[in-house]
């Protein structure tokens, strides 16, 4: 494959959600999804990275936390929902890997701009569980963007409709990439 076929192939921006049981940053993870897409196109090239992560030992095996008020919260979410969050069967090292290759593979680390609802919670999360690891950050620091901010001022954005379960990762990451996707094009008209 020549490096302009290469390059075309590389999207510009990837949207992550991840599901815990804590909102510090060394939270136990039970699920990770994230979008490579472009603000200017709405069609994604690519499946979705959806991974569920076995979350019986994270606190035992790699020190991260569970919170009894989320865990109560959970009680209070639809069944698909915590369906989807606790039935995890792959390790959060394994999960980890597989998203470190899911963005090296489809963007350029050194450009790609990462979203999240919002980066101090989900890419915060997400860079500690990497860094327990010792794996490196597959983004820059300076290319994160919160979506909240990103739609905060407009109401037609902020009024889309969702037909699907909040709170199940790559249902979450879809529905904001939407949002990114949407708003970028009202800003370009």
């Amino acid at each position: 494959m020549n490096s302009t076929t290469a390059s075309q192939k590389k999207y510009t921006d990837i949207m992550i959600d991840i599901e815990t049981l804590d909102i510090r940053p060394t939270a136990v993870i039970l699920s990770i999804a994230a979008i490579a897409f472009n603000r200017s196109n709405e069609n994604y090239r690519i499946a979705p990275f959806d991974v569920k992560i076995d979350n019986l030992d994270q606190a035992d095996s790699y020190h991260r936390t569970i919170d009894s008020g989320t865990e109560s919260w959970w009680d209070q979410q639809p069944d698909e929902a915590k369906d989807a969050a606790f039935n995890g069967q792959i390790t959060l090292r394994h999960a980890l890997h597989k998203l470190t290759f899911f963005i090296r593979e489809n963007t350029n680390i050194d450009t790609v701009r990462v979203w999240a609802k919002s980066p101090s919670f989900d890419l915060a999360i997400l860079k500690n569980a990497l860094d327990y690891f010792k794996y490196n950050t597959p983004w820059q620091f300076r290319n994160e963007r919160d979506v909240r901010t990103y739609i905060a001022d407009s109401q037609e954005v902020q009024e889309l409709k969702r037909n699907d379960v909040e709170h199940i990762a790559v249902s979450d990451a879809i529905y904001q990439t939407t949002q990114v996707i949407t708003e970028y094009k009202l800003r370009n008209k």
